[in-house]
């Protein structure tokens, strides 16, 4: 693909954006090269920013923002709980509160119309215009009216007498362009995050990959970490819906941070526990048994410190297992989950279990411990485990 903007005209600019977005141009560069394009075309955009809400649960919006002097484009990433100084003021917020999708404002002279603060830095670094559009997804609706998904594009003049109307008549039909060439890949990062968010990492992975049938499963050999809250369902007894929910995230994150520090993959949430396993692939089975231990431990420490701050917490109870199992769709024809079965797994639950009645935090089985060189677990006995057969021994942590 050319990168160059030379030879183009204004209407050569809508299949230069659908040839970049079809080779897979990267959003940078399809904006730069978009932009340096304009310039060669006499439009004077100094700065221009792209900007787009996700649905990511750490991450809000990203943005794109172009300097022709600087000849590149930043990525920019806000989070849910930092997004930049003074946003609440800024025109962008001002549009999409207001429900309004187009936005022009003179930045020099007697008719200059400086009524946010950004506009006013804006004008003292000699731009002449600005000029705002908002371009929402028609496909993807959102629930949240005052933050339509879809993209935020801005632009800055630095032509000492702004941008005349044929500008402007070029802008708004040229930047519907923009973002049918960007929404693909914008699309694939949205369906990424969700995938991950709700699947886990390597599970969201194969799902776009193509796993989506009903049976299409695999062997994965795994360690295995099982964790339930103790005391969960009588504290909903006492606690309002909220105040639960609240308390059932704080002991969750405990639980999860460590797991994903030490390498694990959470699979599943089921009410007040998780399910998630340790790969042995392309780490060795004794590897994948110390990070979950190491995880189990941390998380169990993270507990214990809870408890001290907070004494209505929950204990939580852990049972590691490591052995073979399947992963992958099981469900109705049009309605699947992504989990792992197996005897390894059942093994893994009805152990959790027992941890309760013997009233230990942590319970181990025998494949486990053998790959804990140095550890030094402690026997708990043999035991029966509800639904399977025969009795085995069980360790806890010395």
């Amino acid at each position: 693909m050319d990168d160059s903007g030379a030879g183009t005209s204004l209407d050569d600019l809508p299949l230069w954006l659908a040839r970049a977005s079809l080779d897979g141009s990267p959003v940078d560069a399809i904006m730069a090269g978009f932009m340096e394009r304009l310039n060669a075309l006499g439009f004077g955009v100094g700065r221009a920013y792209l900007g787009v809400r996700l649905l990511n649960p750490l991450i809000r919006a990203e943005g794109y923002i172009y300097e022709r002097q600087a000849g590149a484009v930043i990525h920019e990433r806000y989070e849910h709980a930092s997004m930049p100084p003074g946003y609440q003021r800024s025109p962008i917020h001002h549009m999409l509160t207001a429900g309004i999708d187009q936005l022009y404002r003179p930045l020099q002279g007697p008719e200059a119309q400086l009524d946010f603060d950004i506009l006013k830095d804006f004008a003292a670094r000699g731009y002449s215009a600005w000029a705002a559009y908002l371009i929402p997804f028609t496909l993807l609706p959102t629930a949240m009216p005052d933050e339509p998904l879809g993209f935020i594009v801005t632009l800055c003049c630095d032509l000492p007498e702004g941008w005349s109307q044929q500008h402007q008549v070029a802008f708004e039909r040229l930047l519907p362009h923009l973002s049918a060439a960007i929404q693909g890949r914008v699309f694939a990062t949205l369906a990424q995050d969700l995938l991950a968010t709700y699947l886990g990492q390597d599970a969201a992975l194969r799902v776009l990959q193509g796993t989506t049938t009903r049976g299409d499963m695999r062997s994965l050999r795994a360690a295995i970490l099982y964790a339930d809250l103790r005391g969960f369902t009588q504290r909903g007894e006492t606690l309002d819906p909220a105040a639960l929910l609240t308390s059932l995230d704080r002991h969750l994150e405990l639980v999860v941070t460590p797991i994903e520090t030490n390498g694990g993959q959470v699979l599943k949430f089921m009410g007040d526990g998780l399910l998630a396993v340790f790969p042995t692939n392309p780490a060795t089975d004794a590897e994948a048994a110390r990070a979950a231990y190491q995880a189990a431990i941390e998380a169990l420490r993270s507990n214990a410190a809870l408890a001290i701050e907070h004494p209505h917490a929950m204990p939580v109870d852990i049972a590691l297992h490591i052995g073979d199992v399947l992963y992958g769709n099981v469900g109705g024809t049009s309605r699947l989950d992504f989990t792992v079965i197996g005897p390894a797994v059942n093994a893994g639950a009805r152990m959790v279990q027992k941890g309760k009645e013997l009233g230990v935090p942590l319970v181990m089985s025998q494949e486990m411990t053998r790959h804990l060189d140095g550890v030094g677990p402690r026997s708990l006995g043999s035991h029966a485990l509800r639904g399977l057969t025969g009795a085995r021994e069980l360790f806890t942590s010395p």
